[in-house]
């Protein structure tokens, strides 16, 4: 009944938005070198949250998010394009700075380029449910922004766990066990917590990431001094669900706090060799206080689902978990590492999944998953595609020593020579070690992983103090994985 009442009012709205939205003055014809069409605009306005509005994106206007190493963005999105960094100047300078500002403008000109690129090629598509902006909806569109109402923190990589679609720039772990590298500095530290303490008192959303928030003792400052400081603001956590300590549950006591849960499999086996260290029953004993806590807050947890190729069967399930508790769901594709992802699989493995979404669909009719499957099928039906062009060329019949040469080459300027010499030694000393067959899959799902990298992981390189062992670590664990 519930879920019936919840469909009727979310058409109705929906209705109502696109009643609203014809008489919205969007100025288009003078914005300067807008990205997206004025149809694209009005498209995705007609089914926002709060309704339509002239800013497509609220972002720039009312949110910061802070990093490891102190550089300030306005998204996770844009993690990439920083506004400033707090460990050279102030929360305000950074806000109403000149890159700030520049960010706004492109904003109300349309403009989702850059490290906007992303959400405006999920706009074109449609795929509404993949564009970051909606997280952003909570609030009518700004009038004035003198301070950010949002910040979001993801300033360390404590964590429990080694998660294999993870990386040590989100677990210590990993980082010291699997890649063997260095600590990451702690360059956000308590004093320049103190930079933020002004505005603690004053946002009205609190985001917490990790590592695990739950384990990060500054984290655990932080929500007890809002708790005492700021009673109203919403405070959000994105846990892994492993760590129940009595001073979590002593904060989970506050009212405004509410938990997102990272949870990939419903069977223990799976569960555990995707979360490792993890313990499924412990995860499920925790799920089910944190269940609790929300019916006697009226909360709704969400879940966060990584889809890969070793789970994609439990679609079903997890849908019917998130529906029999009132769980939300997000179901987020896992890109990297390339061999994970369901994306490198044959197009008749790809409409065996498709199959699957269609079994899920039998599962529910509250209208969120539906839309969430729905863009499941789209994503998937894109990879047969891809994986249909990829039939139609003749890349595999290069030679191993070419396919090596054009590998080095798309290493583009994050490498030295010298370290590209490295790089190509090391890479056929691993390829005396396997079949032509194998040497063929490796070169491949490596090439995949650089291309990946020429949009997404060249910035992560960037950061890591030691490129190249990280480059070797990845060819390594791939030759690894194949065996």
């Amino acid at each position: 009944m519930k879920n019936f009442i919840h469909n009727i009012l979310y058409s109705i709205s929906k209705r109502i938005f696109r009643w609203i939205e014809i008489f919205i003055n969007y100025k288009y014809t003078k914005a300067i070198n807008p990205s997206l069409t004025l149809a694209q605009i009005r498209a995705y306005n007609k089914q926002r949250t709060l309704g339509p509005s002239k800013i497509i994106c609220n972002a720039p206007f009312n949110s910061i998010y802070v990093r490891q190493n102190g550089e300030i963005s306005v998204c996770c999105a844009s993690r990439y394009e920083s506004i400033g960094n707090l460990k050279k100047n102030s929360i305000e300078e950074i806000w109403h700075g000149n890159d700030a500002n520049n960010l706004r403008k492109r904003i109300k000109n349309y403009r989702l380029d850059g490290a906007c690129t992303s959400c405006g090629h999920a706009l074109k598509n449609k795929n509404y449910n993949s564009y970051i902006g909606r997280y952003y909806d909570w609030i009518l569109s700004p009038v004035n922004y003198v301070f950010p109402l949002e910040i979001t923190l993801e300033t360390s990589n404590i964590c429990n766990l080694e998660c294999i679609m993870c990386s040590g720039k989100f677990s210590h772990l990993i980082r010291k066990n699997r890649e063997q590298i260095t600590a990451i500095p702690i360059d956000v530290s308590t004093a320049h917590y103190d930079n933020l303490k002004i505005y603690l008192q004053k946002i009205k959303r609190l985001k917490l990431l990790g590592g695990e928030p739950f384990l990060i003792d500054d984290y655990n400052n932080i929500i007890e001094y809002v708790i005492e400081h700021n009673k109203k603001c919403k405070i959000y956590v994105q846990t892994n669900g492993t760590v129940l300590t009595q001073r979590v549950k002593k904060n989970l006591a506050h009212k405004n706090i509410e938990i997102s849960i990272s949870i990939d499999s419903l069977q223990k086996e799976t569960y555990e060799k995707i979360r490792i260290n993890a313990k499924f029953e412990n995860t499920l004993n925790n799920i089910k206080y944190f269940q609790e806590r929300a019916i006697r807050l009226k909360q709704t947890i969400n879940i966060n689902f990584c889809l890969m190729n070793m789970n994609w069967q439990e679609i079903p399930d997890i849908i019917e978990f998130c529906e029999a508790r009132n769980f939300s769901l997000n179901i987020i594709f896992v890109e990297y590492p390339r061999l994970h992802s369901i994306r490198i699989l044959k197009t008749d493995k790809l409409i065996t999944i498709l199959n699957t979404i269609e079994l899920a669909r039998l599962k529910t009719n509250k209208e969120d998953y539906l839309i969430i499957l729905n863009n499941l099928s789209s994503k998937i039906n894109r990879f047969i595609s891809e994986d249909i062009n990829k039939k139609t060329n003749n890349f595999n019949d290069i030679n191993v020593t070419q396919r090596i040469e054009y590998t080095i080459q798309n290493l583009g300027n994050r490498f030295t020579e010298t370290e590209c010499i490295e790089i190509k030694e090391h890479l056929f000393n691993i390829l005396e070690k396997v079949t032509d067959e194998k040497k063929i899959r490796l070169l491949n799902l490596l090439q995949d992983e650089i291309n990946f990298a020429n949009n997404n992981i060249s910035n992560e390189l960037n950061i890591i103090e030691d490129k190249l062992i990280q480059m070797k670590f990845l060819i390594d664990n791939l030759h690894i994985e194949l065996n």
